[in-house]
């Protein structure tokens, strides 16, 4: 027997009793059903109930004393059944485990040693933790396939609660990574990260026969384990692994179960998403990102990412493992109190280049993407801890009409900011009769009623004028025309400059675009310098030099088109023949 008898019984645990009479087994699994016994240690009889009672064998088949003493020794060792809270018993995969699990395969008296010290009820070991690696694997659908049966033994030794003292003693490299569970220490949280995320979670991510299989080989390890630390890890692996992927529907509440059933705070984590993923569903693509294995392991709620607007403000939000790129844009406009969402992108830029994120992708799929193809020359995978990474903005996409006006917030925030470099680069064909009035808004928009500015205006004028205007102009000319606009727009405020000259800017035909510098060799008709212009227009080539529009063509007119790092190549369908630009 496994705990000790009542008061008045005289039995103690790890006593070896005689059943007065035969007791069927139903009445045995009764938690309320009573049996007379006799403790052969006092010789007295009393009544205990059954189902603290593990049966060892029929009285014909007795095993010989010193086998006897041997178990009793070892019951009295081992640690009793986990409880959690007031004194209820936490749940466990046991019913799971008669239906879904192989049956154990161990001899009689290995079964005798190793199950004598739990409850009655604890009929099969293999859904509670253990110190040994596992010759097969727990489910019995995953030993039907030849393709993950070995595979699903390396994972659990990977997340095995062994009993090492030493790291250097781990010669496997199997059992190298076997240490994510143990108490020992590893204070490379980089070497952490690494053995949770290529060891565990990746091959859960990648093969959905082996999710279930994953899934139950930590909670037996996080059951009845007698390690704290040890605990604590795996409750940091099944928490990641809840944000990444949802077993089978029937484990899935078993799982919820589980951790409703524990105190352990990371256990509420893992409930919040289970129950986010039954509801809305879907996979991450990429595993835990290394900001989300330091955020689980320091049991922080969430992480804060800074979001850069093209004004120079920042916006700062809370995103966790389930937060989408939408949501992200979505909080930004709320704050802002912007009319529409529909024309902004998140986008991530490092080192000059800038990606636009899609709006139903999950953000630290994102950055792991980014990291591993974007941002990257080295070998993919693992953990680089960088004190800098991607920086995050939100921009105006350039697919979507955003005409000034409309929203006075979105002007002042966005359209001004990412239209005014276009204009001092000189990138639009802008009447030259129109430069001294666009570039008076521009110093009322930047300087607002500040006029000292003014007095400065070799400093001033690169900041309001074309690159390339005042070549061969007479700069007394030019200031006394922008003085005169200034002069008319003196009670203007900053907010209303951006709004008109943004409201100039509209009647061109390349407003709102991005602009590209190429040389191309392929269309003789074309200037060899050109820029290309897109917006929500179409396609405008325009001479690199003069500024002067030479064609444009309609998205319905660019089937298709290819790009690398070097180069931009359309396919131009014009008057029924198609031409390679």
């Amino acid at each position: 027997m496994e705990p000790d008898g009542p008061a008045d019984s005289n039995v103690v645990r790890g006593d070896v009793l005689r059943l007065a009479s035969p007791v069927p087994e139903d009445v045995l699994r009764e938690e309320e059903s009573c049996v007379a016994v006799t403790c052969l240690r006092s010789g007295k009889r009393c009544d205990v109930p059954a189902n603290i009672l593990y049966m060892v064998a029929p009285e014909s088949a007795k095993p010989p004393v010193d086998v006897l003493e041997r178990l009793s020794h070892h019951i009295k060792k081992s640690p009793p059944s986990a409880t959690v809270g007031e004194g209820r018993s936490a749940h466990t995969l046991q019913q799971y485990a008669k239906n879904h699990f192989r049956p154990s395969g161990e001899s009689t008296m290995t079964k005798l040693f190793n199950k004598a010290s739990m409850k009655r009820k604890d009929v099969e070991h293999l859904w509670s933790f253990s110190k040994d690696a596992l010759k097969k694997p727990l489910l019995k659908k995953t030993i039907s396939r030849d393709d993950i049966r070995k595979l699903a033994c390396h994972c659990f030794t990977y997340i095995l609660a062994s009993a090492q003292h030493q790291f250097s003693s781990l010669i496997s490299p199997y059992l190298q990574a076997g240490t994510y569970m143990t108490n020992l220490v590893i204070n490379d949280e980089v070497t952490n990260y690494n053995l949770c995320s290529d060891w565990i979670l990746t091959p859960a991510r990648r093969n959905k026969y082996l999710r279930d299989e994953i899934y139950c080989q930590i909670i037996k390890q996080l059951t009845n384990n007698p390690e704290p630390s040890s605990a604590s890890r795996g409750w940091v692996l099944l928490a990641l692994l809840t944000s990444l992927i949802t077993p089978t529907k029937e484990l899935l509440d078993e799982c919820l179960l589980f951790c409703e059933g524990s105190a352990h705070p990371l256990a509420r984590v893992c409930e919040k998403n289970l129950k986010r993923k039954r509801t809305r569903g879907g996979c991450r693509l990429y595993t835990c990102h290394y900001l989300e294995h330091e955020m689980v392991s320091k049991q922080q709620p969430n992480i804060r990412v800074q979001v850069y607007l093209p004004n120079q403000s920042v916006q700062t939000l809370e995103v966790t493992s389930h937060t989408q790129v939408f949501d992200m844009k979505k909080a930004v406009a709320l704050r802002l109190h912007l009319k529409s969402i529909n024309e902004y992108s998140i986008f991530l830029s490092s080192n000059e280049r800038v990606f636009c994120l899609s709006d139903k992708s999950f953000y630290f799929d994102c950055l792991s993407h980014a990291e591993a193809y974007w941002f990257r020359a080295g070998r993919r995978g693992g953990a680089q801890k960088t004190s800098v990474g991607p920086m995050v903005m939100m921009l105006k996409k350039i697919w979507v009409n955003g005409q000034p006006g409309l929203d006075t917030v979105a002007d002042q925030v966005f359209h001004y900011c990412q239209e005014m470099p276009n204009y001092i680069r000189g990138y639009h064909q802008t009447p030259l009769s129109n430069i001294p009035h666009l570039a008076a808004l521009v110093y009322r928009a930047q300087f607002g009623a500040d006029d000292k500015h003014w007095t400065k205006f070799r400093e001033t004028a690169s900041k309001i004028l074309p690159i390339g205007f005042l070549e061969g102009r007479k700069e007394a000319e030019v200031q006394k025309a922008i003085g005169a606009e200034l002069e008319a727009t003196t009670n203007l405020s900053s907010a209303v400059a951006k709004t008109t000259f943004l409201t100039e800017l509209s009647r061109l035909t390349t407003y709102g675009a991005v602009f590209f510098e190429v040389t191309q060799r392929y269309v003789r008709s074309l200037p060899k310098y050109c820029l290309v212009a897109i917006n929500y227009f179409g396609v405008h080539i325009l001479d690199q030099k003069s500024k002067e529009l030479v064609k444009s063509f309609e998205f319905h007119m660019v089937p298709n088109w290819a790009f690398d790092d070097t180069s931009f190549t359309f396919i131009i369908s014009e008057k029924g023949t198609w031409r390679l630009l």
